[in-house]
This record gives C-alpha cells, structure tokens and sequence, in this order.
C-alpha cells in the first residue's frame, strides 16, 4: 500500500478490496455499453454518485471538481505529508545512531592502540568483544 501512496503517475488497478480501494485511488472509470464515465473520488464516492447523482454540488459549472474531491485531494496531501515528515524523522534517529556507534568503534580503536591494552592480552580480547 505503501507503494501505491508514494507513486505520483497513473495506475490501473481492478480490486475487490473495498478498504483499499478507498484508500489508494483518487479517480474510477466507469466501463459500460454507453462508453466510458470518469469519476473524481474513491470507491465510497463513486457507490454514493451512482445511487443518488445529484447529492455533491459543483464549485465551478464544467469544472468537474466536487467539494469532496477537494476535500479527498487535501486529506492524501496532509497524509503524504505526515509519511514525508514521519521518514524524515525515521532518517534522522538512524543517522543519530551511526553517529553514535562510529564514535564508539573509534573509542574501542583508541584504546587498543594503548600500549597497556595491547600489551595485555586479556584486556586485548575483552575490547575486542565490545
């Protein structure tokens, strides 16, 4: 699902999965004996369009955009958003930790280039298993 979320192009996708339908797609085309009719919404929009079709308004007469299409484009940007800012903290803890571990190695380095260190096998072998 993950990768769905992050793809900016155009998939086509045939799924039964109701839950993921509405929480992947932004646009349905409808395929029937007439042609083809274009949807903007997920699948609960499109089930709700088909039972009752003049329920959601138009902003702009031709515009094709409906008040919940607006409101479906900005909940996905705000998720995108959250993924983008959850990452960024994910990269941030991770590089925090290598910092961390590579100053610990060159701790473990420096004491093995003591000469009462390599001089002493014992507390040769127990740096080592650090």
């Amino acid at each position: 699902k993950d990768a769905f979320f992050s793809y900016d192009g155009t998939i086509f996708l045939i799924a039964h999965d109701i839950y993921f339908l509405n929480k992947i797609i932004n646009k349905i085309f409808e395929l029937n004996e007439d042609g083809v009719k274009e949807y903007l919404g997920n699948y609960s929009y499109y089930v709700e369009k088909k039972k009752n079709p003049l329920r959601f308004e138009y902003i702009e007469e031709g515009s094709g955009i409906t008040k919940t299409q607006i409101k479906l484009d900005k909940k996905k940007k705000r998720e995108a958003e959250k993924v983008e800012k959850e990452k960024a903290n994910l990269i941030k803890t991770i590089e925090n930790k290598i910092a961390a571990t590579e100053e610990f190695l060159e701790d473990l380095q420096g004491q093995l280039c003591l000469e009462e260190v390599y001089s002493n096998p014992e507390k040769s072998i127990e740096i080592n298993k650090e």
